[in-house]
């Protein structure tokens, strides 16, 4: 529906060498301003209390799965170590169903960082930031053929299936870049895939893989993806 914004349509940037870089690969984001109050209460007021607005604050928190380095165009958690405690611009875009756009510009000092794991699932990486300045607000305007850049998948297999599939794959315009099981990239074809060969279905968004080599018990699929309008 026009002019709602789904929840991977929002991006979560940092400015590095006049490019903006999304932050590993975020999963959840809390952008949170916080307005001040004043009291003015005087002996002119009436029995209820009076405020005027005063400073403001905001934080940015930021959670998703950890990414060893940079080299994917996106921000590792030991990147974000290296730089914390400096002053960093950054940048959230709202992506509407439409194509439509605005984005949130500011500047913010990394007050946290987090790395955590737990077994059978891939490590997590946080970070929380306070917003120093002023926050601006400007509207995007779509370029033709604008390309939405998706979070990549990590999707758990089924033993014995050689067949994974996402509701976020089904869709039209889906276009799937890149195919790792298990860490091993594969290569798209557009038959029966056979050794270190997938198969895409945009119209049902299956990923099909050889059917002589089913799937291992902890077996996890990587899908870098992406929607072309």
């Amino acid at each position: 529906m026009a002019n709602r914004v789904k929840g991977k349509n929002v991006i979560i940037e940092l400015l590095i060498s006049a490019t903006y870089y999304p932050f590993f690969c975020g999963k959840t984001m809390e952008f949170t301003p916080t307005q001040q109050l004043v009291e003015i209460t005087s002996v002119n007021s009436t029995v209820s209390r009076e405020y005027q607005a005063g400073m403001r604050s905001t934080t940015l928190s930021i959670g998703g799965v950890t990414v060893l380095d940079n080299t994917e165009n996106r921000i590792a958690v030991s990147y974000l170590l290296q730089i914390m405690g400096t002053v960093k611009t950054m940048r959230i875009r709202l992506i509407d169903d439409d194509g439509d756009g605005i984005a949130i510009t500011f500047s913010a000092l990394i007050t946290s960082l987090g790395l955590s794991r737990s077994f059978g699932s891939y490590s997590q990486s946080s970070v929380d930031m306070t917003v120093t300045g002023d926050v601006t607000v400007t509207v995007i305007e779509p370029p033709p053929g604008i390309v939405c850049f998706e979070p990549p998948l990590y999707i758990d297999c089924v033993a014995g299936e050689y067949i994974v599939s996402d509701p976020l794959l089904d869709n039209d315009t889906a276009v799937v870049l890149e195919v790792c099981r298990s860490g091993l990239q594969h290569n798209e074809v557009g038959g029966a895939p056979g050794n270190q060969e997938f198969r895409f279905t945009n119209s049902n968004g299956h990923v099909q893989f050889d059917s002589t080599n089913p799937f291992n018990t902890g077996e996890v699929i990587y899908i870098l993806y992406k929607y072309q309008i």
